[in-house]
Formats: structure tokens, C-alpha cells, sequence
């Protein structure tokens, strides 16, 4: 309640805006904006308001995001449904303590981009599996951090699809 007035007179205060899993058009065009703006305008470049994170680059992600923010946003985001529409991401995540093990497995009912992926606490990521149809696997935790399962369905055009991300801790 006291930031939201402040903020109305200096927009510049709070507003930056990250994208992501931008696809390679989206980046494509941002940039080609970006530079459009520079020779038009003669600006100075300046600290970007708008950062893009292309489609799978989960280094980026842990750039700007803690694991267990990541895995916050992947539990407030996990669809209650199976059924992925066109262009869609699913999320599945697990807090995992060091030492603990988990069980995970990903299906798809078509074509998808699925990943398995462990985000330490103290930044990085491991990237576990990926694959098409069916990854599965198990995972103990050497250091505390995020389980992540990735399901995406970049391939289909019109389409919906089974995506199914399972962990058993």
C-alpha cells in the first residue's frame, strides 16, 4: 500500500519486465527493435527494462532467479490437468534436502520437449534428462536445491497433448 503511490510518480522506480522461454522469433524481433531504436532515436544505451531468456536456457534463469524461487513459481504454476495446449510449458517441482532421493518420471502422449533438471541453492543447474516421449529417473540431492520437471509443447501446432511430470520423494 505505500509502494504502489510512490511508484505512480516514478515508473522508472520499479518497472522491468523478464520473458521467459522467449522463442527465437520474439528474440529476433526485440532485438531487431532494440537497434531500430538506438539508430533512431541516438540513445545511450542504458540498463535493459526488458530482459529476454530464450526457450531452454535455464543458466540465464538461475542468473536471475534463486532455485528455490524456481521452485516456488513452478509449484504456484502446476496445472491441475494433464492436457498441455499449443505453445504451452508445464512445471513440476521438488525441494530436495542434501541426501534426499527422488524418483521422477516425464510422459508424453506426443512429441513434446521434456526435462529433468536439479537447481542447487547455491546456484547452477544440472541438467539431469531430456527427451521426447518418456524420460524417467531417480536423483539424490548432493547439496540442498529444486527438482524441476520441464513439459513443453513447441512442437505441436494446433493440437493439445498428455504431458505428464511425476515426483515421488
Amino acid at each position: 500500500r505505500h509502494i504502489i503511490p510512490i511508484a505512480g510518480l516514478y515508473p522508472e522506480l520499479c518497472h522491468r519486465l523478464v520473458l521467459f522461454n522467449a522463442s527465437p522469433a520474439v528474440l529476433r524481433f526485440i532485438s531487431w527493435l532494440r537497434a531500430a531504436e538506438q539508430r533512431l532515436l541516438k540513445r545511450v544505451r542504458r540498463e535493459e527494462k526488458l530482459r529476454l531468456i530464450a526457450q531452454d536456457d535455464w543458466e540465464q534463469v538461475t542468473k536471475i532467479l534463486t532455485a528455490r524461487c524456481v521452485h516456488q513459481l513452478a509449484a504456484a504454476t502446476a496445472a491441475d490437468s494433464d492436457v498441455t495446449a499449443p505453445g504451452h510449458v508445464v512445471y513440476r517441482s521438488a525441494w530436495l534436502k542434501r541426501g534426499e532421493c527422488a524418483a521422477w518420471q516425464c510422459s508424453a502422449g506426443d512429441a513434446a520437449d521434456l526435462k529433468a533438471l536439479f537447481l542447487p541453492a547455491a546456484g547452477g543447474v544440472q541438467r539431469l534428462a531430456n527427451g521426447d516421449m518418456d524420460i524417467s529417473g531417480e536423483y539424490m540431492a548432493r547439496s540442498e536445491g529444486a527438482l524441476l520437471l520441464v513439459g513443453a509443447n513447441w512442437a505441436a501446432q494446433q493440437d493439445d497433448i498428455c504431458i505428464s511430470l511425476q515426483i515421488h520423494v
